[in-house]
């Protein structure tokens, strides 16, 4: 019995087309069109493939096996997690509003900037290690933005500023981060 008014074998793949990648289906079957005919086949060994992986994700890379191993290859893909955390803690922490640049020169100065914040506080992360076992990230950086200078009015009575004495903790931040107290002389 045959169904369906469209007989012009190009309607008709186009037809399939549209379900076949709306569904991204198409790999798993092999269709045969002809005048107002339309058959498919179901892609057994395809379909057995796909099964296996079932659950896994497949790394693909264009780097050859002696180059890269699949191990070092499965960490440089996991570091990109780490990487886009740290750009967005960055983007956050720093409280960088959105830029937009649209000269050549200005994208790579703000990519540097960005990369170099994202150095130091890799760095400063380091050195502040043993402090992470008893304090937050949070607590540590409201110590330090508590830590100021003050500029008491008026100018012509106070002609330096004061600095906030320091806590035990950001003391401790300090001597990690291999940092002097700031002093005003």
């Amino acid at each position: 019995m045959q169904r369906g008014g469209i007989k012009d074998p190009i309607k008709i793949a186009a037809r399939a087309d549209r379900k076949r990648n709306r569904y991204k289906m198409g790999r798993f079957f092999e269709v045969e069109i002809e005048e107002g005919h339309f058959s498919f086949r179901l892609k057994e060994e395809e379909l057995k493939k796909q099964q296996l992986l079932a659950g896994m994700y497949v790394l693909k890379t264009s780097t050859s096996s002696e180059t890269l191993s699949a191990e070092e290859a499965q960490q440089s893909y996991k570091g990109l997690a780490k990487v886009e955390q740290d750009f967005r803690i960055l983007k956050s922490s720093l409280k960088v509003r959105p830029i937009y640049h649209w000269t050549k020169n200005r994208i790579k100065a703000h990519v540097f900037v960005c990369f170099l914040a994202l150095w130091l506080e890799h760095h400063f992360e380091k050195r502040l290690q043993s402090l992470w076992e008893n304090h937050t990230r949070s607590e540590i950086e409201s110590e330090l933005i508590q830590l100021k200078m003050i500029y008491l009015s008026p100018k012509d009575i106070f002609t330096q500023p004061i600095l906030t004495k320091p806590t035990p903790l950001q003391k401790q931040i300090f001597k990690h981060l291999e940092f002097s107290i700031p002093r005003i002389e």
